[in-house]
């Protein structure tokens, strides 16, 4: 209702106009023709005016509406991206414990001695690199007889009343000390943060 007000007294003000300048200059010359033209354009101008303005308020409100949900959108798609990355680090932990499992179970099995071996790694998390914080090996070890085989057959005498576990116990010992040697070696760890369990 306001728009149509508007538009009315717009319209009376240049009617008003128009009569005053018609009045002082005559219409039937070339210069009373375009003033009509004028003041025809002016009218149609007046009309035309407040209906654009209207529009493109709506327009406006369209646009700032579109821009609060595009908003909404692109926050949505950051927690998204957030929670994605997030999967993507879990994952490559995940990874790199399992490769550095199987790398610390190779070099444990190159160690003389053992005959199988399993690690297990544990990981700390220090500001934005991992650490290791300790290597558990679960090693079984190699009878004393086919460690120490040699490519010469020579007479041995065997005495029974030798414990010969405890021979065995002491190879065990020693190849311990060399996977522990080993291992801490090559992560560049203390010796406590390695430990051998021999089975």
């Amino acid at each position: 209702m306001e728009l149509i007000k508007e538009i009315a007294r717009n319209i009376i003000l240049i009617v008003f106009f128009a009569g005053v300048l018609e009045i002082f200059l005559p219409v039937r010359t070339s210069v009373g023709k375009y003033l009509q033209l004028v003041m025809g354009l002016f009218v149609i101008i007046t009309i035309i005016s407040p209906i654009v303005k209207y529009f493109d308020q709506n327009t406006f409100l369209e646009t700032l509406t579109d821009a609060v949900q595009q908003t909404k959108s692109n926050d949505i798609i950051f927690q998204q991206g957030v929670e994605l990355k997030k999967q993507n680090e879990s994952l490559a932990v995940q990874s790199a414990v399992e490769k550095i499992q199987k790398q610390a179970t190779a070099l444990a099995q190159l160690v003389p001695g053992v005959d199988k071996a399993e690690a297990k790694v544990d990981i700390y998390q220090d500001g934005q690199t991992l650490q290791l914080k300790s290597i558990k090996v679960f090693a079984s070890v190699e009878e004393l007889e086919t460690s120490q085989q040699s490519s010469e057959v020579e007479t041995v005498s065997v005495d029974l009343k030798t414990n010969e576990k405890k021979d065995a116990h002491v190879s065990s010992q020693k190849t311990k000390q060399l996977l522990v040697e080993t291992i801490a070696g090559f992560y560049s760890l203390r010796p406590e943060q390695v430990q051998i369990v021999i089975k």
